[in-house]
């Protein structure tokens, strides 16, 4: 099915002007026709129930079904023409695919593959922002056919948070590989911070004198901090583990203390 549309073109002779017929882009053609005839296709085969031939002939058959009403004005040739220019669509936008050693169809239409291309690109853009996250995921739903809400949005970005695909902190965006980051653990109060640096210093003496007769148990070492020290049981348990953890010494099952070369 063509359509005609009439241009004036002057001619040679200034004084006289030629009425031209011009053919224009086939309606079964137009970007347009095709574009909705695709996302028609697009929600169709999303079904679950959907019939999804396995065979490409198979497939354009169905895509005649589908498409009957709209194509209806065009002859048979052309019908074969919007629909290879359908399934193209579909192949360019990796909806469908066949397999190289099978040929077969392989579609790539539920929910979870529409999410995977959207992270796809998400990661891809390496948008530093949640804003531009947005854009993104906002434009790219807009290419599969989809308008997605704010909702929706914040739901995929924290699925890429959690899958380890990204990390949002303040509104900004950082992608893989992360920065390491080592934990310090925080450090047992064992009086309060202040009396804490003067027990920490008079350790230090404690072990300066004691270099070559270090207490080699837990109980003796307790005793000799009760008495330079002048702290509770429980208040020297804690030292204790705050030297453990500052790996001064090591305590075995036994009690056995093990200092660090």
């Amino acid at each position: 099915m063509l359509e005609r549309v009439k241009v004036e073109r002057p001619s040679e002779n200034a004084d006289d002007k030629m009425i031209q017929e011009e053919l224009v882009v086939e309606a079964y053609k137009r970007a347009a026709f095709i574009g909705e005839c695709t996302k028609k296709v697009f929600f169709e085969l999303m079904r679950p129930d959907a019939f999804k031939p396995s065979v490409m002939g198979n497939l354009q058959t169905r895509l005649l079904t589908i498409l009957a009403s709209d194509l209806q004005p065009f002859n048979h040739e052309e019908k074969m023409a919007a629909v290879a220019l359908v399934l193209q669509k579909l192949k360019d936008k990796q909806f469908i695919t066949q397999n190289a050693d099978t040929n077969f169809v392989e579609y790539h239409l539920n929910s979870n593959d529409i999410l995977e291309r959207l992270t796809q690109k998400l990661v891809q853009s390496k948008v530093k922002s949640v804003e531009g996250a947005k854009n993104v995921l906002t434009n790219q739903a807009k290419i599969l056919f989809f308008d997605i809400d704010q909702n929706t949005i914040s739901d995929i970005l924290k699925y890429c948070e959690r899958e380890g695909m990204l990390r949002i902190k303040d509104q900004k965006i950082e992608y893989p590989p992360f920065p390491l980051v080592v934990p310090i653990p925080s450090q047992s109060i064992i009086v309060s911070k202040e009396e804490d640096v003067k027990i920490m210093q008079k350790v230090a003496e404690f072990f300066n004198k004691s270099a070559k007769n270090k207490p080699a148990s837990v109980k003796t070492l307790t005793n000799s901090f009760k008495s330079t020290l002048k702290l509770s049981d429980k208040q020297i348990e804690k030292l204790i583990k705050v030297l453990v953890d500052k790996k001064k010494f090591a305590v075995g099952t036994t009690g056995k203390i093990t200092y660090k070369k």
